[in-house]
Formats: structure tokens, C-alpha cells, sequence
């Protein structure tokens, strides 16, 4: 990754992330690998904040790679989970959790085997 390499050559001092919700990057930890990276990488956070922790339902990074800023850091806001844009992952999993059980339920269902074998038709047709 070119971007990885920059950054453990000194090539950045800065750089600011704007990390997303799981439903906009398609990964839940999105936020924890950036970290990760810029760790590997010798920078130090200057500001952070998760998603979770965002009013405007961004979370946000800012580290530097520069030895001259260890120590530098800013300080910001953070949100309650229950206030951030996304809400609390508690809720959200409580609610996905929900849906797999129905999901599980439905699938022991004679009508679901129906569905797949109708899916299973229609792709023989297709050929």
C-alpha cells in the first residue's frame, strides 16, 4: 500500500481521517484498523473519536508521524453513543440479533425450501 509506505518513511507529518458507520464503510471496524495502521506506521494521535463517539456520525483522526509532535494533542468533543447519529451499537445489534433469529426460524420453514428450490428453477431456465 503506497499510503502505508509514505507514512512509515516520514513522508507525512499529517494526516486527518474521517472514519464511517458500518451501514456507509460495510465494515465495523473501520475506525480500530486506521488506528492500527497509523500505530504500525510510528504516528501518535494527536485527537480521536469513534463513530460512536461523533455528534455528526463520523468518527475522526488526527496523528501525526513527525517525532517533533509527540506529546502535541487537541482536545474535542465527544458524544454520548446514545447521542451520536448512528445511535448505540447495544440497540443496533439487539435489533440485527432479532433479525438472524427470525431469519433462522424462517429457514427451518417448509416454505423456505420451497423458495430455494423455485431459485434453483429459475437459474436452469436462465441458462
Amino acid at each position: 500500500m503506497v499510503l502505508r509506505g509514505l507514512l512509515a518513511h516520514g513522508k507525512v507529518r499529517f494526516i486527518f481521517i474521517s472514519t464511517h458507520d458500518l451501514l456507509i464503510s460495510g465494515d465495523a471496524l473501520t475506525h480500530q484498523n486506521a488506528m492500527k495502521i497509523i500505530e504500525e506506521c510510528g504516528g501518535h494521535i494527536i485527537a480521536e473519536h469513534s463513530v460512536s463517539e461523533s455528534y455528526s456520525g463520523d468518527g475522526l483522526i488526527v496523528a501525526s508521524f513527525d517525532p517533533r509532535d509527540v506529546g502535541f494533542q487537541v482536545p474535542i468533543s465527544y458524544a454520548r453513543s446514545k447521542d451520536s447519529l448512528f445511535g448505540e451499537w447495544e440497540v443496533r445489534y439487539a435489533a440485527l440479533d432479532q433479525k438472524v433469529w427470525l431469519f433462522q426460524k424462517v429457514r427451518k420453514t417448509k416454505i423456505w425450501h420451497v423458495l430455494a428450490v423455485v431459485k434453483n428453477l429459475l437459474k436452469r431456465n436462465k441458462k
